[in-house]
């Protein structure tokens, strides 16, 4: 974290191009350790049905808001200040006051608190694994276990293109707001981070929808499952089923209401349901990953969808304006509408088919 902001600060001092994609690569190389053992903590401290659902809930949620926060705060930054290196200053302050409090936080790891336990007794640690056998862990299931799995595991590999498409969309608006609410409306940087509200309402909204199909639907499920056993993981899709129907909503709605004709409000009023449906979307198939991988192989299949989620928001900015601008307001949203009907039918007919998927699975799937 100390370095990430190191760069940070490194990045709001560049004097040209060069330094600051540098410097911003190793601020995001270096804090990306933060999110990363995030899970990892929350399963060392909760049991997931004792609070760890609401905890890994929140933690799920923060990429969605903060993308979603970051323009609002970012738009008036450099409306109000004037320089784009304002906002490393920005980051500096939220990023900086994090880290402090991180040195009041305790250790978590299982496996550490038992080499100190033993350490503090007297005892011998707990073997550690060679350092070849360190290594192969780390490169066959760090490394190469996600990538594999994005390649031969049809569950993983349609839940990832559908929820990076998402998420790059949700990037997209980035470039795609600012274009069309200020050559349309007028509106300055700052207003535009207002409409991104709207997205936050969404996103709040899917974790209420959430909730009651979780209370209402899932724990049917449980209560109809064999004592000492848990529902099949495809009951955690009917979030995902319902989302899926709000993502084309908002972008058909967005895309055909952002005219001079038309109030303001209507447009914006669309990321309301793209929000709802990418959130929960996401809280659905996370969770069924979860549940079907299990603990062995769950974190492999979520960094599988991790890896090409941020590819896919990562690319998505570059080519939004070009298409924006060629395509024109309507065409350019509707082409996102029509892919994410082409993605609809994805956690549809996982929960039709997704046992017979999990069946074939190389991978432990755990028994339902």
């Amino acid at each position: 974290m100390p370095i990430s902001i190191l760069f940070m600060m490194g990045s709001g001092l560049a004097q040209n191009t060069r330094t600051l994609l540098v410097c911003r690569f190793l601020s995001s190389t270096f804090g990306a350790p933060a999110v990363a053992v995030g899970a990892g903590t929350i399963s060392d401290i909760w049991e997931l049905q004792h609070g760890g659902g609401l905890a890994t809930v929140l933690f799920i949620l923060a990429p969605f808001v903060g993308s979603s926060l970051g323009p609002l705060i970012g738009g008036y930054t450099i409306q109000t200040r004037g320089d784009w290196r304002w906002l490393m200053w920005v980051m500096i302050l939220i990023a900086g006051p994090i880290w402090i409090m991180s040195f009041f936080f305790g250790e978590t790891s299982k496996k550490e608190l038992l080499r100190r336990r033993a350490h503090k007794r007297g005892l011998p640690a707990p073997p550690r694994p060679p350092a070849m056998v360190a290594l192969k862990i780390l490169f066959v299931i760090t490394l190469f276990r996600p990538i594999r799995m994005l390649f031969v595991e049809p569950i993983v590999i349609s839940i990832s293109i559908y929820v990076s498409f998402a998420f790059g969309v949700l990037f997209a608006f980035f470039v795609a707001y600012p274009y069309v609410l200020g050559s349309v409306y007028g509106f300055s940087l700052g207003q535009t981070g207002l409409a991104f509200i709207a997205i936050i309402i969404g996103i709040v909204l899917a974790v209420v929808t959430f909730a009651i199909l979780d209370r209402t639907l899932y724990a049917k499920a449980k209560a109809r499952a064999p004592p000492g056993k848990m529902p099949p993981p495809e009951e955690r899709l009917y979030t995902s089923m319902l989302g899926s129907l709000g993502i084309p909503i908002g972008l058909f709605w967005f895309a055909w209401t952002a005219q001079p004709s038309i109030h303001w409000i209507s447009p914006i009023l669309a990321g309301i349901p793209f929000g709802w449906g990418i959130t929960c979307l996401f809280l659905g198939t996370m969770t069924y990953l979860i549940d079907t991988y299990q603990a062995l192989n769950a974190a492999s299949a979520i960094a599988a969808n991790g890896l090409l989620r941020y590819t896919f928001g990562a690319v998505f900015p570059l080519f939004t304006l070009p298409m924006y601008s060629k395509l024109g307001i309507g065409w350019a949203g509707s082409l996102l509408g029509f892919i994410s009907l082409l993605l609809l039918p994805i956690p549809w007919v996982l929960y039709k088919w997704g046992p017979y998927l999990r069946g074939k699975s190389s991978y432990e799937t755990g028994h339902f």
